[in-house]
């Protein structure tokens, strides 16, 4: 009977989390939360955390319910929440349902919660089994657990590079490496970013958008880290009406020419200095979309969470390395990446793992 228990759990849960991945890059700084209730082992009512500032999932669920909840089990992959912010504590909607068990798969990070959502259901009778599909819960917020957790942005890297591992040609030419269809998917990425970040050299070389065009997805903040700030103004970023071109600068001599908004720290040079403005304006999670110089400058100072590595099906020989600009290091010390996974678009391939 345990057994088919569990396995019951498992099944509703992966639902969940399938139902929470719908809002996907809508929700930050919130995390990705879905919900299912049940009553004698069939769904009633679901629901997921559509947008930040609107109603959490528990409440989307126990609105959508075909039958009373009262006696039914709630499925959430987040510990419900216990505190009023925007919306009132999802904790007592669910005591006042009637909701006689709730599964969870993951204890939320945040410390006005972690854990209190729990002990208050169960001071009101209401059985709870957490845990469950723990791993793929956490894997799923992984921007939220960190930011909530570490007061630190999310960092990812993204590098689109040929099997030889080139970022471009002798002369700097890199359009396309990869195919369309790994283009799109780097797209579907950025889109669960709140932020690029980029450098200038990278800006007046290949004039990017570093907009969400080849999926239906919010626009990121776009964060130039520049010194110099001698732009073009004609270039494409300045010329994007969503106010979410940032110039990060430690220079206070620049003229605010650019349509932009300016961030003002210490030293570029200083690691701390950049995570610090990234956190101060609320940015949970960022993606580096860059050169050798910047993507070598996160990585040598352990910024870096997450790496994305596409590889076209080219193979260059001369060419720019990513890579070059690394400490020197010895095969028994060099970096390693964990939770490895594979994803191919045709004859394309993309290497994810985290640092």
């Amino acid at each position: 009977m345990a057994k088919n228990k569990m396995e019951l759990d498992i099944k509703f849960m992966k639902q969940v989390l399938k139902l929470a991945e719908k809002a996907y890059g809508y929700t930050s700084p919130n995390p990705l939360v879905g919900c299912i209730i049940t009553k004698n082992n069939k769904i009633i009512g679901k629901g997921y955390h559509k947008k930040a500032g609107l109603p959490h999932a528990e409440i989307e669920a126990l609105k959508s319910c075909k039958e009373d909840p009262m006696g039914g089990t709630l499925y959430v992959n987040l510990e419900p929440c216990v505190h009023y912010g925007k919306t009132p504590p999802c904790t007592d909607a669910i005591i006042k349902a009637g909701i006689k068990k709730v599964v969870i798969a993951q204890k939320d990070p945040n410390p006005i919660v972690n854990g209190k959502g729990i002990e208050k259901l169960k001071q009101h009778n209401i059985e709870v089994v957490s845990g469950i599909l723990e791993e793929e819960a956490k894997k799923l917020n992984e921007k939220f657990n960190k930011f909530i957790s570490k007061q630190s942005p999310f960092i990812g890297i993204k590098i689109a590079m040929t099997l030889d591992a080139k970022i471009a040609d002798t002369k700097g030419y890199s359009k396309w490496i990869t195919n369309e269809k790994a283009r799109a998917y780097a797209h579907y990425i950025r889109a669960g970013y709140d932020a690029i970040i980029t450098g200038t050299n990278t800006i007046k070389k290949d004039n990017p958008l570093y907009t969400v065009r080849y999926y239906k997805g919010k626009n990121p903040y776009r964060i130039i880290l520049s010194h110099s700030c001698d732009f073009d103004e004609n270039l494409k970023i300045f010329n994007i009406d969503d106010g979410k071109t940032i110039i990060m600068t430690d220079n206070n001599n620049i003229s605010k020419k650019f349509n932009a908004e300016y961030i003002f720290i210490k030293s570029l040079k200083n690691p701390d200095d950049i995570i610090e403005a990234l956190y101060n304006k609320g940015i949970s999670s960022a993606l580096v979309e860059a050169g050798e110089r910047l993507s070598a400058f996160f990585i040598q100072n352990n910024l870096v969470d997450k790496l994305y590595f596409f590889y076209g099906n080219s193979i260059l020989g001369p060419g720019k390395s990513p890579f070059d600009l690394l400490n020197k290091r010895k095969l028994n010390n060099s970096i390693k990446l964990k939770q490895v996974e594979f994803k191919t678009f045709e004859d394309n391939l993309l290497v994810e793992g985290k640092l």
